[in-house]
């Protein structure tokens, strides 16, 4: 399943860079929205992948799992913040940034279906 993971990140990349093209008619902000977003989006999707991976592995061992709750909570964190600064800059369009966030969706959703077809 990691190597179908990482297949969709790349198609999210490059929807990413395709989509951000095809705003650039509708202004630069839109288009450094839609990349914002996306990275944004992605970034927290592996730090996701990381987080989980380890937390399932401190559970069997029975080591390390108040700080993993942390890490959680720090991800939130982090990534509230990003998204605060890429706001707080002006240098975005703000539905370019919901956009961009909103295109791994459509691809995990696009890349689940095509591995269940793929199963069948």
């Amino acid at each position: 399943m990691g190597r179908e993971l990482g297949r969709i990140e790349g198609w999210t990349w490059g929807a990413l860079g395709l989509v951000s093209l095809a705003a650039l008619p509708f202004g630069w902000d839109w288009s450094l929205g839609l990349l914002a977003g996306g990275g944004i989006a992605l970034g927290n999707f592996r730090w996701l992948r990381l987080s989980v991976g380890r937390l399932v592995r401190s559970f069997r061992s029975q080591a390390g799992r108040p700080l993993w709750a942390l890490g959680y909570g720090l991800r939130y964190l982090v990534i509230f913040g990003l998204l605060a600064a890429v706001l707080k800059t002006g240098w975005i369009h703000p539905a370019g940034l919901l956009v961009g966030l909103a295109i791994l969706p459509v691809s995990l959703l696009v890349g689940g279906l095509a591995w269940i077809q793929a199963r069948e």
